[in-house]
């Protein structure tokens, strides 16, 4: 009985100690709670953030892409050469920049030293530092303008630029603006049809050329006309050059 006694007094004194620790240990695991609530709520909207603006940029450069395609489609419809087209979205390509990628921010949880709380520590995103293109040297050996056309001028320079022929064209012109040009440097010109090497010509001037047409041609006598994706390629010293000039030669019924 006396043990029975004691043992009930003492159970308001344990039920005064745990009610005095639970207070502090409640408190923490609240603040704790709080803490990763926050994180999460605010990680989550970032995220959803992230998602809109990327789905956003994916349908816009779609477009983009589409319009392009479309105005390609529509210049070649009324009869812009194809290498004109592909010359201006490689000056255009030309003047846009890269863009260096970063790491993405990093979150990190501790305890605080004061509290002992947890305690979120964000390392704030570093923007990215443009990269420009590199761009070619203006002073080295190169061509410009390369078109196709069915004759030149006293200049030089094409007449009738077009890149449709047939098998009864008389002659088909590969014309391009030389620049740094100098004595002994060897110029020449690979032609393809489907896909297939047919003929080459170089061409070795004496003088120097700093900004002035030239031209190489081929006749049916020299080469078929076989119907077909034709291309006609420049290189200087036997090193490519520029784009390879495109051409359709379309028979009498237009296959």
């Amino acid at each position: 009985m006396k043990y029975f006694l004691t043992l009930i007094l003492c159970i308001p004194w344990l039920a005064a100690c745990a009610s005095t620790a639970d207070p502090a240990i409640n408190a923490q695991r609240d603040a704790a709670a709080t803490q990763l609530a926050i994180l999460a709520g605010t990680a989550t909207a970032e995220m959803a953030e992230l998602r809109t603006t990327a789905d956003y940029v994916s349908t816009r450069a779609s477009l983009a892409a589409t319009r392009g395609a479309f105005l390609e489609l529509t210049l070649v419809a009324r009869g812009t050469p194809q290498e004109v087209i592909r010359q201006f979205q490689s000056s255009m390509m030309a003047s846009l920049v890269t863009l260096t990628p970063t790491p993405a921010p990093a979150l990190v949880i501790e305890a605080d030293a004061a509290s002992g709380q947890p305690e979120i520590i964000v390392t704030p995103l570093a923007l990215p530092t443009p990269e420009a293109l590199p761009t070619a040297d203006p002073d080295a050996p190169q061509y410009a303008d390369i078109v196709t056309a069915t004759g030149v001028g006293n200049d030089d320079c094409a007449l009738n630029i077009t890149s449709e022929f047939t098998p009864q064209s008389s002659a088909i012109y590969v014309v391009a603006r030389a620049r740094n040009i100098v004595p002994g440097t060897q110029l020449s010109s690979q032609w393809t049809a489907n896909g297939q090497p047919v003929v080459s010509y170089d061409f070795t001037p004496n003088f120097e050329i700093r900004d002035a047409c030239i031209w190489f041609f081929v006749t049916p006598s020299e080469v078929a006309f076989t119907a077909g994706e034709w291309s006609v390629q420049l290189a200087i010293n036997g090193v490519p050059n520029g784009s390879p000039a495109r051409f359709t030669i379309r028979d009498a019924g237009g296959g």
